[in-house]
């Protein structure tokens, strides 16, 4: 299943002129520094959240720019990264070639692509930071007009309402948030319909029986999985009550 582009994001028209100044030598600048409201209000809240916000801000980078660079694996990486926030190794780590993402096109989509990947994979990575800078990247990129800075707000509401930080227990030494913490669906961030969280695992769960996982080459496969001895939960089918 293709990610299908959400409804509040509306791409530029192919052919039109970039309105931002961008420097392959010098990226940072595009990103730092980063979004503070994002950083203060989502560094409180669960792990997930924090990930999962950042993919949805990466949607509004990738799709605004679709028509600009229509490339089908930046879908496939995005639709990977969703996963991810399930489990880091639904969406392994992943090495990208500079020289072929550069302009202010393609180096944008290439540091969207490098910043999740690290919120992801980086030992020491602060998901809020990430999503900080993103949101700071989607403000260089994405018209004035098309609400984004709106709909940051609004989402940060519902991840404040829902996803409170899980309190960690510094003694045990096999905590795992991942399995500890809640799941945060796609579903979240879409504004045009209510949300309950009580869905969440469900929507997750929906999810993943969805997805082609061996035509999507961003994916791990199941053999992987057990391979590297990962269980991911939403992954085991619900007991009957």
């Amino acid at each position: 299943m293709t990610l299908y582009r959400p409804a509040h994001v509306r791409p530029i028209a192919a052919g039109s002129p970039v309105s931002w100044h961008w420097e392959d030598r010098d990226p940072v600048a595009a990103y730092e520094p980063g979004d503070e409201v994002v950083a203060s209000r989502l560094g409180p809240l669960a792990r997930r959240a924090q990930l999962a916000l950042g993919v949805a801000i990466g949607e509004w980078i990738v799709f605004t720019l679709d028509e600009l660079d229509s490339d089908t694996w930046l879908r496939d990486y995005l639709e990977a990264a969703w996963l991810g926030t399930v489990h880091f190794s639904c969406c392994p780590y992943m090495e990208f070639a500079d020289e072929e993402w550069t302009g202010p096109v393609r180096g944008p989509l290439h540091l969207t692509m490098m910043l999740l990947n690290d919120a992801l994979h980086f030992e020491g990575a602060e998901p809020a930071e990430n999503a900080a800078w993103l949101s700071t990247l989607a403000q260089l990129i994405v018209p004035r007009d098309a609400g984004y800075l709106a709909w940051r707000d609004a989402v940060l509401d519902r991840l404040e309402r829902s996803f409170p930080a899980v309190p960690e227990d510094e003694e045990d030494v096999e905590f795992d948030w991942q399995a500890a913490e809640p799941l945060v669906p796609r579903e979240c961030f879409d504004l045009s319909t209510p949300f309950d969280a009580a869905d969440s695992a469900e929507l997750v769960r929906r999810r993943f029986a969805e997805v082609d996982w061996e035509a999507n080459a961003f994916m791990s496969t199941p053999e992987e999985r057990q391979e590297a001895g990962v269980v991911v939960p939403v992954l085991e089918t619900p007991s009957a009550e």
